[in-house]
């Protein structure tokens, strides 16, 4: 596929540090098809555990991760604020406590850059 826009996916969290690791474990076996972009970014909605360590240590290979956090409580508050702060023109959600398919991002995706 040709002219792919670029892609975020946002996972927002609040607590769930182990999780999310294996969230992030799992978004990093997505194939990422060449030529593609595609970041991932959490948004923290004020953990107190050891999220953004979690974030920091997950070294995807496949994709970058960026960390925000949003102090103010609520999803629609934590994921106004990805949308605000990603770099893609197509957004995926996912929870922090899924392990997505290794064609996920791709399956979703690709519709979207379709316009279908």
């Amino acid at each position: 596929m040709s002219d792919i826009p670029s892609i975020s996916v946002i996972i927002c969290t609040r607590d769930r540090a182990s999780a999310l690791a294996q969230t992030l474990d799992s978004v990093g076996r997505c194939r990422i098809p060449s030529g593609w972009r595609v970041e991932c970014l959490v948004v923290d909605n004020g953990s107190t555990d050891q999220t953004e360590a979690v974030v920091r240590k997950a070294g995807l290979t496949n994709l970058p991760v960026r960390y925000r956090c949003e102090p103010k409580t609520g999803l629609s508050h934590a994921r106004n604020t990805g949308i605000a702060e990603t770099r893609g023109e197509v957004i995926l959600f996912t929870d922090d406590d899924v392990a997505v398919a290794e064609d996920w991002i791709e399956r979703l995706a690709t519709p979207l850059a379709r316009g279908q």
